[in-house]
């Protein structure tokens, strides 16, 4: 958000809650916290990877039935080398409620939470995440939050909710330039010379909209619903092969992003048994998702005319090298409470509807993930351990963090996150941690509270 955009959002919602706050009984807050994190690299060198100092504040104001809520985010990092820190300002929230017994009303920037405790939050549909910096940021910050109106009816043991967002806002992928880049660049262009990064070509002006449902009727299980009629969050990365002037030969692939308009079916479903097992089922079906095409000929060891070379590119620059498809996803949990410690295991399977010998995404892909928690000393000791495992390419990631609290109101974390696997193939074409294996890194975290 430029600085003009952000100093205009603060001046708006402080006059509404100068306003709001001298009316009536309203009730007005001001919590945040004040935060300082630096991770050192596992090398040789221990070079500093990030250095930033955050600040986030949440002012409401709120009577019986009107809430008015900001929430500014301010990051200065300090990059090694440069001089002058730089800073990023985000409005976070700055949205205005009105709620009754029955029923919940916000419009404006706000975070819009799962409906499932079990949902991995890098997958959400409605709310746009900050990966920039990938993994490195705290899980707290990367959530942008999104311009939208929610609407949510209490009936009984059911909440129904409607959401329209008017203006897509994508996620924020590093730089491909970036030590963070997690786009297999290779694969998808083929290692045909270097890739020319044009604009961004959305295609983003559908209004979006989504459709909730979930179901508490009774203490054992949850049923939720969800119908999204609006964009992959993915990018689809269109190509088109350049030729030198004086050869006539390919010699770079143009690179743009766009997204697929899609409509998306989840089903979910938790249960809690009386023997502290808690399990959970999430099913997902996106209509159309992009994926990336390349010619099977140009991954073999096929001899190929020059004619016949010129030709296969050209049917696949008319396609963008891309192709549309509809994907299956079942993801299946399950925890349990072990001599104090929280054990959360699951298992995600990815199912490619339109897969073709030339499609480079595998047709099946799976991962499992790792989540164990404990807590020691009175609460005062906080020890986290995450993990996940890609089958397909064999790579992983390892995150464990130990949380002390000083005293009320005051934390201090230590931890590291570990990414380890093979290089994987030229032409594999998902995510895989391998590849940022001199990425892995130690931080400190020390956060005030008040």
């Amino acid at each position: 958000m430029c600085r003009a955009a952000a100093v205009l959002s603060l001046s708006f919602v402080f006059f509404f809650l100068g306003a709001f706050g001298s009316t009536g009984n309203a009730q007005t807050s001001f919590t945040g916290f004040l935060r300082h994190e630096t991770g050192v690299q596992h090398t040789r060198s221990q070079d500093v990877l990030f250095s930033r100092n955050i600040i986030q504040a949440v002012f409401s104001s709120e009577n019986e039935d009107w809430t008015i809520q900001l929430t500014p985010w301010l990051a200065q990092r300090n990059p090694s080398g440069e001089a002058i820190p730089a800073a990023d300002l985000r409005i976070r929230e700055a949205y205005v409620g009105w709620e009754s017994f029955t029923w919940q009303i916000r419009a404006g920037r706000q975070f819009i939470p799962s409906l499932s405790s079990f949902a991995d939050p890098g997958s959400d549909f409605f709310v746009p995440y900050d990966f920039s910096e990938f993994l490195s940021r705290d899980p707290s910050d990367i959530d942008l939050g999104v311009n939208a109106l929610r609407v949510q009816h209490y009936r009984l043991n059911n909440t129904f909710e409607l959401i329209a967002i008017p203006v897509f806002q994508p996620s924020t992928l590093p730089d491909i330039e970036s030590r963070w880049n997690i786009i297999p660049l290779d694969a998808i262009t083929g290692g045909v010379g270097q890739p020319v990064i044009e604009e961004s070509n959305r295609d983003t002006d559908r209004l979006q909209f989504g459709l909730r449902w979930s179901n508490r009727t009774w203490l054992k299980w949850d049923f939720n619903a969800t119908l999204y009629s609006g964009y992959y969050p993915q990018p689809a990365f269109r190509k088109e092969v350049l030729y030198a002037d004086n050869t006539g030969l390919p010699s770079d692939i143009a690179l743009s992003q766009s997204y697929v308009n899609s409509t998306v079916i989840l089903l979910e479903t938790e249960y809690r048994s009386n023997r502290n097992w808690v399990s959970g089922a999430a099913l997902t079906y996106w209509s159309d998702t992009p994926t990336d095409t390349f010619p099977v000929a140009l991954r073999s060891d096929t001899t190929l005319t020059l004619n016949q070379l010129l030709e296969t590119i050209e049917s696949y620059n008319q396609t963008a090298f891309t192709r549309s498809s509809g994907l299956f996803q079942a993801a299946f949990f399950v925890q349990k409470t072990l001599m104090g410690t929280q054990f959360r295991l699951g298992y995600t399977a990815q199912l490619l509807e339109n897969h073709q010998k030339d499609t480079l995404q595998d047709f099946l892909f799976q991962s499992i993930s790792l989540n164990a928690s404990r807590q020691e000393l009175n609460d005062y000791l906080q020890m986290l351990l995450l993990g996940r495992f890609n089958i397909n390419g064999r790579d992983a990631w390892v995150s464990p963090q130990l949380t002390y609290t000083v005293f009320d109101g005051v934390a201090l974390s230590a931890g590291s996150q570990f990414f380890i696997g093979t290089e994987p193939d030229p032409f594999y074409a998902h995510l895989s941690f391998a590849p940022l294996r001199q990425n892995s890194f130690s931080y400190l975290k020390l956060t005030a509270y008040w």
